[in-house]
């Protein structure tokens, strides 16, 4: 479920065949640099909001659409978005009725808390901020953690160093993120730097994660499907999940073959994980 860890580990294995006990590696730097291909998207949002600066006060008001959310004051946009996600499009859909009203976002308490430590305003470093801070955290600091533990290597982070984050955060998002729309130059400072060191077809290569073209829709309806049905079929609820729901979201989208399968995939893993400890 968390494919990083399965090619960190790979990757880990292969490192220690060369021989090498202490390695550095790059985690990190997509979320202070700016290298995912969402960034431009973002990169685009945030030149907008900041044109829209004035209208702010009263577009603040309109409810229940995601510009209301993001003309929410600094430091508070992202922690709203996830607050308004959770409730209108995921709670909604697996939890019971009787609980929804009386839940807490955590997380978006947690980003409120960490945003509002941000003395940046535009919305493309806020959000980048808090996905260094809250929503990439584990999977920042365990992969660089547990495989190359399992593989007697140790890896060292050196985006992630408090000195190097302050750094980045402090660059304007218009040196990081450039176009064009295929990603080829995203983390624009750290390519310049090393332009002379690394072959020009990989330099301008564009981003590609751990888990490029593994699709959850492909995997569920694949050779997980039999396994999928099974557990969808009878869902462990654990006090707070309603099971008919999901069970009934399982059905329309093995049918209809589309649908939230990011969340899907989510449910899949809570419920094994749930099985594996009773």
């Amino acid at each position: 479920m968390l494919l990083p860890l399965i090619h960190a580990y790979e990757l880990s294995e292969a490192i220690h065949d060369d021989g090498i006990k202490v390695v550095l590696n790059g985690n990190g730097a997509d979320e202070i640099f700016y290298g995912y291909t969402g960034h431009i998207r973002t990169a685009w949002i945030t030149r907008l909001l900041n044109a829209l600066r004035w209208a702010r006060p009263v577009l603040s008001r309109v409810s229940d659409t995601r510009l209301s959310v993001l003309m929410e004051k600094p430091g508070h946009r992202k922690a709203a978005f996830y607050s308004q996600m959770a409730r209108r499009q995921y709670w909604s859909k697996v939890l019971r009725d009787d609980i929804v009203d009386g839940l807490e976002n955590i997380v978006s308490q947690e980003m409120e808390a960490w945003g509002s430590v941000l003395p940046c305003d535009d919305f493309i470093d806020e959000s980048n901020f808090l996905s260094v801070f809250v929503e990439n955290t584990h999977s920042l600091t365990i992969v660089s953690d547990l495989p190359p533990m399992m593989a007697s290597v140790e890896m060292r982070s050196p985006f992630l160093d408090q000195e190097i984050i302050s750094a980045a955060m402090g660059i304007h998002f218009s040196r990081k993120v450039k176009g064009p729309g295929d990603g080829s130059r995203l983390k624009y400072i750290l390519r310049q730097a090393v332009k002379d060191l690394i072959p020009t077809e990989i330099l301008n290569a564009p981003k590609r994660g751990f888990g490029m073209g593994i699709q959850e829709k492909d995997v569920l309806l694949g050779p997980w499907r039999p396994y999928a049905d099974e557990l969808f079929g009878e869902f462990p609820e654990m006090g707070i999940f309603d099971g008919e729901k999901i069970r009934a979201m399982w059905i329309n989208m093995r049918e209809q073959q589309t649908g939230d399968w990011g969340l899907l995939a989510k449910l899949f893993a809570i419920g094994l994980w749930s099985r594996e400890i009773e």
